[in-house]
C-alpha cells in the first residue's frame, strides 16, 4: 500500500528523476513484485498512473530528440528512466488480472517507433524494449498489433549476429503469430525483407530448428517474396556449407504445408517443381546430388495427407494433360464448364475409364476445383457434377466417403454454391446406400436453415421435412421430433413451419395445429392430476380440458413439457396459422376455420387460467387475435383496458406487442389511436399549461373532489412507435387510418412548442415531460411526417399533398430558429447564462440539442437512402449544417452529417452541377472552420475526439467523391485542392505564432486538423496519389499562396512531413521537390540570407536541407 502511494504521487509529479531514484532505492532495499503491488490498484487508479507516466515518457521522448548535442551522461539519465517505466508496464502487461490502460499503450507505441533509431550503446534498453513488446503478444493483449513491427525487425539483427543464442531465436518464434501481418508489398517493410532474405544464408538460423521454422512460416505469407526467396537459395546453393542444404527441405515443406490451396498451387509450380525439374536436368552432378537432397526431405513426408498426391501431380504433367489444363485455365467460366463436361463423360463411361485417371479426376475435383477461392462458378459446377456422377450407380461406393469433404461448402460465401450444395443433399436423400446426415450434420442444417435466404432455406426444408415431421407416422413420433427440432435450434424451427405448409395439405396443417394444442391440454390436464395424488382418475371429475380432448380427436398423446417447449409450440401455431390464413378465405374452407375457432376459444381460456408466464401468455395474445372477437369476449373486451392500465415509465415493449397486435387484427386500432391521441392531446396539454402556468396549478391542486385520470404519454409514444414500426400493423395504419395518424401528428406537432420552452427558457422539469419524453415525441414527429410522404403522399385537411420541401423546410427552418441558438449562446455573458438557464446547466442543454439535431439528422439519412433531393432541399440541410460547424459542441454531430453528405454525393455528385458545388461548399466551410477551431486552442480535447470519431466517415466521403468523380476531374479536384487550402493555412498560422519553427521528425508532427486529413488520405494508395498530384498541380497554379515566407514555409513542412510516410510514393515526391526548387516561388540565397525574419528564414533554409538529403540524394 505504501508502494502504490509512493509510485503515484511521484508519477504525480511527473518528475523522471525521482523515479529513477525510487525504482532504484526499492530494489536496493528488498526484492520489489512490481506485478504485486500492481495489481493493488484499481482500474480508475492504474489508468491515472499510466497517464502521469505516459507525461513522463513523452517529455523523455521529446527531451531525447531535441538532445542530440547533449553529453553521454545525459542520455543516460533518459535511458535509465525509460528503463524503470519498461519495469513498470512490462509488469501491468505479464498481469492477467489487469487491463491494459490506453496511456500504457500509447506509451508503448511511442516506445516501440522509438526501438530501432535507439544506439547502439543501448542495447540492454533495446533489449528491454522488445521484451515488453513480446509480452503484449504472448500475452494477447489488446493493441499488440501495433508493437509488432519494429520487434521483428530487432529480433532479426539480433540474431543475424554471431554470437546470438538459442534464447533469443526462441522468442522470435514465440512471435509466430504476428508473421502474418507483416506488410510484404509496403516499401517500409523492405528493410525486413533484407533480413529474412539474409538469414536463408545465416549460420544462425540454418543451425538451429527454430530458425528454420520461423523461415518456414514466413516464406508462404507472401506469394512474390517467395519467389524472391527461392531465387535466394537456388543462388546460394553454391557458396554456402553443404550442411545447410538439407535444411532447405523442410523450409519448402512447412511453407506449402501453412498455405492456402491457391497459395500451395502456386508454391508447387513456383518453387517445388522448379527444384524438381532441375533436380533432373541440371547440368552440374554435385548440384543435382545438392537439389535431391532438398526435394527428399518432402519425399519422406508421403504419408502425410495430401503430399503424396501433390508429389504424383507435379511428378506426372503428362496425365490427363488435355483436360487438366482444362481443368486449371485462368478462365473460371473454361473451368467451370470443363468440371461438367468431365462429369458426364465419367458418368457415361464409368466402366471404360481406368480406375486411376477416374480417381484423379474426382480427387481434383474434390480437393481443388471445389475449393476454388477466385470463382464461386467453378465451386457450383463441381457440386453439379457429383449429382450428374450420382446417375451412374457404380460411382456411389468411391463418392460415398469421399463427400463429407464438402461440408463446408454448405456454408460457402455464394448462395448459388449453398443452393447446389442443397441440391446434391436432396440428390442423395433419394439413395439407399448414402446418408445425407453423413455429408451435412443435421445441426449445420439448421443452423443454416434458421439464417439463410428463402432459396436455400426452400431446399434444405425438401431434405429435412420428412425426418422432423414424417406425416406418415404416429402422432407420438411426430410430436417427439418437433420437439427434438424446438430443443435443437428455436429459431430454425420457426423458419422450418414457415415453409411447412408448402409439404402438407390444409387439412394436415389444421390436424397438426390441433394436436400441439391438444398435447398442451394434455399436459395441463396431467399437471392437475399430478398436483392432487388423493385423488384416484377414476374419481376426477370430467374438466373442460377432457372435454377439448375429444373434440380434437382424443390423438394428443401425453408429455412432460418443459416452458420453452410450450412456448415453442404456440409460435408454432402462430406461424402456421398465419401461413395458412389467406387460405380460410376460400369458402370451401369455412369448415376448418370453424374448427379452429371452436377448439381455441376453449382452449385458450383453459391456458390462459394455467399459464402465468407473460412470455407465454402474449403468445396466446396474439392466438387469440387470430379468433373473432366474440369467441374470447374476456379478452376481446380487456385488450385496450390491459393497455391503459400499463406503467408510463416503467413498460417495455415485450408488455404491450402482443396486445397491440391483437388489438389491430380485431380492427380494434382505431380505439387505439385514440387512446394515443386522447392521451398525447391531454398529455401535451397538461405539459404546455404546467410550463405556461406552473404557480396557477399547484395552486389548483391543493383542492380535489375526484381523482383526475393522469395521462400517459410517455406510454402513447412507446405504442406508437410500435404500431410503425410492426409491418402489418404500420400497412394497416397507412391503409385505413390515415386521417387518426394525422390527428396523432397535430398534437404530436406541440411538441415544437415544448421543446422551444425547454430551450429558451430552460425550465428545469415540465409536469409529466423529461427530455426522453420531448426526444422522442420530437423523433416520431419527424419519423412520421416521412412515414406519410414515403408511404402514402397523404393529403391534409386542406387537401394539399404533403410536400417533400414542405416538410424539410419545417424541420430545418425549426432547428435552425430554435436549436442552433443554443450553440450559439454558449459564450453568453454569466448573468445572461443564469437568467435564461435558471435551473438547466449550459452543458445538458447543449447536450440536448445535440441528441435532437442527430434524430433529425438520422432520419434525413434514412429517407436519403431511398429519394433523390434537389436543390432547395439540399441547400435547406447544407445551412442547416453550415450552423452545425461554428461550434466545437454541435461538431460532435460531424459523423451523422458526413453520412448524410455521402448518401447525396452518391447520388447527385454525377449529374447535379448546382449541388456539386453546394456540396464543395460545405465541405469547404467544414474544413475552414475546423481550422479555425484548432488555431484558437479553445477545447482542443473535444475537438480531437470528434475528429477520431469521424475520421472513417471522411475517408469513406473522399473515397465516394473519388468513385463518382473519376471522369469529371475538376469537382475531384475541387475537393483535394480544399484539402491542401486548409492544410497549408494552418501550418501557416502555426508559423506565424511560432508553434512550428524547425524540421519535422516524424509524420505526427503536424498539427492537428491536417494530421487528421493526412492519416485519413494516407491510408488509401488512390488517395495518396491523387493528392501528390493535386499538390504539384497547386504550386503550379497559385504561386501567389507561397510568396510569404510563413507560407512557403508550411510548403516545405509539409514535404518534409510526407516524407516520413512510408506509404508516400517517392518518386512523385522527387519530381514536385524537383519542381519547386526550379520554380519561381524558390527564395533566393540572397532573400534567404537578408536579416528581417530571420526565424522562419532559418526554418526556412533546414527544411531546404532535410529535403536535399531526402529526395536528390537519393535521386543522383
Amino acid at each position: 500500500m505504501v508502494m502504490r502511494n509512493q509510485l503515484t504521487a511521484i508519477a504525480a509529479k511527473e518528475d523522471p528523476l525521482q523515479l529513477v531514484a525510487f525504482m532504484i532505492q526499492t530494489k536496493s532495499n528488498s526484492h520489489t513484485e512490481w506485478e504485486e503491488v500492481l495489481s493493488g490498484y484499481s482500474r480508475r487508479e492504474l489508468e491515472e498512473l499510466w497517464q502521469n507516466l505516459l507525461k513522463i515518457a513523452t517529455s523523455l521522448l521529446l527531451g531525447l530528440e531535441s538532445s542530440h548535442d547533449s553529453s553521454q551522461e545525459e542520455m543516460e539519465k533518459v535511458f535509465k528512466s525509460l528503463d524503470c517505466l519498461i519495469v513498470l508496464a512490462t509488469a501491468t502487461v505479464v498481469s492477467n488480472k489487469l487491463q491494459i490502460p490506453p496511456s500504457l499503450l500509447e506509451m508503448s507505441i511511442l516506445l516501440h517507433d522509438l526501438l530501432l533509431s535507439l544506439p547502439d550503446t543501448a542495447d540492454n534498453l533495446k533489449n528491454n524494449f522488445s521484451k515488453l513488446f513480446e509480452t503484449f503478444w504472448t500475452k494477447e493483449k489488446p493493441g499488440r498489433e501495433y508493437v509488432f513491427e519494429n520487434t521483428l525487425h530487432y529480433l532479426f539483427q539480433v540474431n543475424l549476429k554471431s554470437k546470438s543464442t538459442l534464447k533469443t531465436m526462441k522468442r522470435l518464434w514465440q512471435l509466430r503469430s504476428a508473421f502474418p501481418l507483416i506488410k510484404f508489398d509496403d516499401p517500409s517493410s523492405q528493410d525486413l525483407k533484407n533480413l529474412i532474405c539474409e538469414s536463408l544464408v545465416s549460420p544462425s538460423f540454418m543451425k538451429k530448428e527454430e530458425g528454420v521454422r520461423v523461415l518456414g512460416s514466413i516464406l508462404p505469407l507472401n506469394l512474390d517474396f517467395m519467389k524472391t526467396c527461392h531465387e535466394v537459395i537456388k543462388k546460394s546453393l553454391v557458396t554456402v556449407p553443404k550442411n545447410f542444404i538439407p535444411k532447405y527441405g523442410p523450409i519448402y515443406f512447412r511453407a506449402w504445408q501453412m498455405s492456402n490451396e491457391e497459395a500451395k498451387l502456386k508454391i508447387e509450380t513456383g518453387s517445388i517443381q522448379d527444384i524438381m525439374y532441375n533436380a533432373i536436368h541440371a547440368s552440374g552432378i554435385q548440384l543435382v546430388k545438392d537439389l535431391r537432397k532438398i526435394i527428399a526431405y518432402i519425399h519422406r513426408q508421403k504419408k502425410q495427407k495430401g503430399v503424396a498426391e501433390m508429389l504424383h501431380r507435379l511428378y506426372a504433367p503428362l496425365l490427363w494433360r488435355s483436360l487438366k489444363i482444362l481443368l486449371m485455365d485462368p478462365c473460371p467460366s473454361i473451368r467451370s464448364r470443363t468440371i461438367l463436361g468431365v462429369c458426364q463423360i465419367l458418368s457415361a463411361y464409368w466402366q471404360m475409364i481406368p480406375k486411376e485417371v477416374t480417381r484423379t479426376y474426382i480427387t481434383t475435383l474434390i480437393e481443388d476445383l471445389a475449393w476454388d477461392n477466385s470463382s464461386a462458378e467453378v465451386r457450383e459446377s463441381v457440386l453439379k457434377g457429383i449429382v450428374l456422377l450420382f446417375n451412374c450407380h457404380y460411382c456411389h461406393l468411391i463418392l460415398h466417403p469421399i463427400l463429407p469433404e464438402l461440408q463446408n461448402l454448405f456454408h460457402d460465401s455464394s448462395e448459388k454454391v449453398r443452393i447446389a450444395m442443397v441440391n446434391l443433399l436432396i440428390k442423395v436423400k433419394g439413395l439407399r446406400k448414402v446418408k445425407y446426415w453423413s455429408i451435412v450434420p443435421v445441426e449445420h442444417l439448421l443452423a443454416r436453415l434458421a439464417t439463410d435466404s428463402q432459396p436455400v432455406a426452400r431446399r434444405i426444408m425438401k431434405v429435412i421435412f420428412s425426418n422432423f415431421l414424417p406425416l406418415d407416422k404416429t402422432v407420438e413420433v411426430q410430436i417427439i421430433r418437433i420437439i427434438s427440432l424446438i430443443e435443437s435450434n428455436p429459431q430454425a424451427a420457426r423458419i422450418f413451419f414457415q415453409h411447412a405448409p408448402k409439404f402438407m395439405s390444409l387439412e394436415q396443417v389444421v390436424s397438426f395445429i390441433v394436436l400441439l394444442c391438444s398435447c398442451i391440454l394434455r399436459h395441463v390436464r396431467d399437471k392437475k392430476h399430478a398436483n392432487d395424488d388423493s385423488i384416484l382418475d377414476s374419481e376426477m371429475p370430467k374438466d373442460k380440458s377432457s372435454d377439448l380432448e375429444e373434440d380434437c380427436g382424443n390423438e394428443a398423446v401425453s408429455f412432460d413439457l418443459e416452458k420453452n417447449i410450450i412456448h415453442g409450440f404456440l409460435d408454432s401455431i402462430i406461424i402456421l396459422w398465419t401461413v395458412i390464413e389467406p387460405e380460410f378465405a376460400k369458402t370451401t374452407n369455412h369448415v376448418l376455420k370453424e374448427k379452429l375457432d371452436k377448439i381455441f376459444s376453449k382452449a385458450l381460456s383453459i391456458m390462459m387460467r394455467e399459464f402465468k408466464d407473460s412470455q407465454l401468455r402474449s403468445a396466446l395474445i396474439i392466438i387469440a387475435g387470430k379468433l373473432p372477437p366474440k369467441l374470447v369476449p374476456y379478452l376481446s373486451h380487456q385488450c385496450l383496458s390491459k393497455l391503459q392500465k400499463l406503467s408510463d415509465t416503467d413498460s417495455v415493449k415485450e408488455d404491450f406487442s402482443a396486445l397491440i397486435q391483437t388489438t389491430c387484427s380485431w380492427g380494434q386500432m382505431k380505439g387505439l389511436l385514440d387512446l394515443i391521441q386522447e392521451w398525447l392531446t391531454d398529455g401535451m396539454k397538461t405539459k404546455l399549461n404546467s410550463s405556461l402556468n406552473s404557480k396557477q396549478s399547484k395552486r389548483s391542486q391543493q383542492v380535489r373532489f375526484r381523482e383526475e385520470v393522469i395521462p400517459k404519454p410517455m406510454l402513447a409514444l412507446k405504442f406508437l412507435l410500435f404500431v410503425i414500426e410492426q409491418p402489418n400493423c404500420r400497412a394497416l395504419l397507412l391503409n385505413k387510418y390515415q386521417s387518426n395518424i394525422i390527428g396523432i401528428l397535430e398534437q404530436l406537432k406541440f411538441v415544437l412548442n415544448l421543446l422551444e420552452q425547454r430551450l429558451t427558457v430552460g425550465l428545469k422539469r415540465l409536469q409529466y415531460a423529461d427530455d426522453t419524453f420531448l426526444q422522442a415525441a420530437y423523433y416520431l414527429y419527424i419519423r412520421i411526417n416521412l412515414l406519410l410522404y414515403v408511404g402514402v403522399h397523404s393529403e391534409n385537411d386542406e387537401g394539399i399533398v404533403v410536400s417533400l420541401e414542405e416538410i424539410m423546410k419545417q424541420f430545418c427552418t425549426w432547428a435552425q430558429n430554435i436549436i442552433v441558438p443554443v450553440f450559439n449562446n454558449q459564450n453568453s455573458s454569466e448573468k445572461a447564462i443564469r437568467k435564461r438557464h435558471s435551473s438547466d446547466s449550459k452543458e445538458n442543454s447543449i447536450t440536448f440539442s445535440c441528441n435532437l439535431l442527430e434524430h433529425l439528422f438520422t432520419l434525413t439519412h434514412t429517407y436519403l437512402l431511398m429519394f433523390k433531393i434537389n436543390e432547395t432541399q439540399y441547400y435547406l440541410l447544407s445551412e442547416l449544417f453550415h450552423c452545425c460547424f461554428t461550434n466545437v459542441h454541435s461538431l460532435k454531430l460531424l459523423p451523422i452529417i458526413i453520412k448524410c453528405l455521402i448518401q447525396i454525393v452518391s447520388v447527385n455528385l454525377s449529374t447535379n452541377h448546382d449541388i456539386q458545388q453546394t456540396i464543395h461548399e460545405s465541405f469547404k466551410f467544414l474544413l475552414e472552420t475546423l481550422v479555425a477551431l484548432a488555431t484558437s486552442k479553445s477545447d482542443t480535447p473535444t475537438l480531437t475526439l470528434i475528429l477520431n470519431s469521424s475520421r472513417l466517415h471522411m475517408s469513406n466521403l473522399l473515397s465516394t467523391i473519388y468513385e463518382f468523380s473519376t471522369h469529371r476531374g475538376t469537382m475531384l479536384s475541387c475537393f483535394f485542392q480544399t484539402i491542401l487550402t486548409a492544410i497549408l493555412s494552418e501550418l501557416s498560422f502555426a508559423s506565424e505564432q511560432n508553434d512550428i519553427n524547425e524540421v519535422p521528425s516524424n509524420f505526427q508532427n503536424i498539427k492537428l486538423v491536417s494530421l487528421w486529413l493526412l492519416n485519413i488520405i494516407f491510408k488509401k494508395p488512390f488517395l495518396i496519389r491523387y493528392f501528390l498530384k493535386e499538390l504539384h498541380t497547386f504550386t503550379q497554379s497559385k504561386p501567389d499562396t507561397f510568396k510569404n515566407y510563413h507560407q512557403f514555409y508550411s510548403l516545405l513542412y509539409l514535404l518534409n512531413t510526407l516524407n516520413y510516410s512510408p506509404k508516400c510514393f517517392k518518386s512523385e515526391m522527387k519530381d514536385l521537390w524537383l519542381y519547386i526548387k526550379q520554380s519561381d516561388i524558390f527564395p533566393s540565397q540572397t532573400a534567404l540570407d537578408a536579416e528581417d525574419d530571420i526565424g522562419v528564414k532559418l526554418s526556412i533554409k533546414g527544411n531546404i536541407t532535410s529535403l536535399n538529403m531526402k529526395l536528390c540524394d537519393q535521386a543522383e
